[in-house]
């Protein structure tokens, strides 16, 4: 008994135990008056049988279960794998903010340098041709 795989329990061996469940000469109280090993020996058929039958409706629940959490599984993989997608674009987007913010930077302080130039520039006199000295070779 101690061996016994429950879990083996199908529908023939019920059925064959239900003509035994269904006796009402074996119950345990009826079987224990005649002998006490025999009482617990009853009374585990009669466990074994509420058993498989309890098996038998909770089977398909188990194999839907089972099914539902591979599922889940794959689903929480190909999530994994976007958001490992999604961090690697979001990582490109940063980089090109930072050197479109480095652009900028470079721009305006160009921007800045050329508007000093053309300062200097309007601000220097010309100089007065005949006071050039013109160039030899």
């Amino acid at each position: 008994m101690m061996n016994f795989d429950k879990d083996k329990l199908d529908d023939a061996l019920l059925g064959k135990m239900r003509k035994y469940i269904n006796d009402p000469e074996y119950t345990p109280e009826k079987v224990g008056a005649v002998s006490g090993a025999a009482k617990g020996l009853c009374q585990w058929v009669h466990a074994m049988f509420i058993y498989g039958n309890v098996a038998k409706e909770v089977a398909p629940k188990r194999a839907r279960l089972k099914a539902a959490q591979e599922a889940l599984k794959k689903k929480q993989e190909a999530l994994r794998e976007a958001e490992k997608k999604l961090k690697l674009v979001l990582d490109k987007v940063q980089a090109l903010k930072d050197t479109y913010e480095v652009s900028t930077s470079n721009k305006k302080a160009l921007e800045d340098e050329l508007a000093d130039l053309e300062a200097k520039v309007r601000v220097l006199p010309f100089p007065n041709p005949a006071d050039c000295v013109p160039i030899q070779d």
